[in-house]
């Protein structure tokens, strides 16, 4: 039991040194990375979602990822704290309401685009675990429902344990970078309709 233990700690004090290393890139270096990684991802959706014989391995294959996702952010957010690796503690339900001087700096706005790419990898999943039967729109809002349930159940559990700072910036960071990852699932669909017509347009053609 003990070493269950020792290991599910080391794990999540992994998966925190490995996000404090990517905390310290320049803010530039981790947004481009979340827009190839948005380019890449709607390039594969089309790629393997739009294809019968592939659709429902990549669906699968994203629900994995997104399992994943929720896993690696309750670690950094609420595990990896319950063992001694809590910061700084309060509640602020304030949006956006910080001295004058820590909008000046620069790691303010790190905080803030590091709360939305810890939240992206799930919306990048999620967003294409749907059943392509569903509406795009529909998709698009479950996935940012879920990622906005799971940021106020991680603020809440920080907030009432005394974990650290509970604060509506990093729901409202944690939603948008959520809703930024979904948009490779839109933007697949919205690209995919000239393929879908000309299919369409070719079986009728035939019958």
């Amino acid at each position: 039991m003990r070493l269950r233990r020792r290991t599910s700690a080391g794990c999540f004090m992994n998966l925190k040194e490995l996000y404090l290393e990517i905390y310290r890139s320049r803010p530039e270096s981790i947004l481009r990375f979340m827009l190839v990684s948005l380019f890449v991802w709607t390039l594969l959706t089309l790629l393997f979602g739009s294809l019968r014989a592939t659709r429902r391995g990549w669906m699968w294959f994203n629900r994995i990822l997104a399992g994943c996702a929720v896993l690696g952010i309750l670690g950094i957010t609420v595990f990896y704290r319950f063992i001694g690796g809590g910061g700084e503690v309060g509640i602020n339900l304030v949006p956006f309401c910080v001295p004058e001087e820590a909008w000046r700096a620069e790691e303010y706005y790190r905080m803030l685009l590091m709360n939305a790419f810890l939240f992206f990898p799930l919306g990048l999943s999620l967003g294409n675990a749907w059943r392509p039967e569903r509406r795009i729109l529909r998709r698009l809002g479950l996935t940012v429902l879920c990622g906005l349930a799971l940021s106020l159940f991680c603020e809440t559990m920080q907030g009432l344990f005394m974990l650290g700072t509970a604060e509506t910036d990093d729901l409202l960071m944690n939603t948008a970078g959520v809703a930024l990852g979904a948009v490779s699932a839109l933007a697949a669909g919205v690209l995919s309709l000239p393929i879908r017509w000309l299919r369409k347009s070719g079986e009728t053609s035939r019958k």
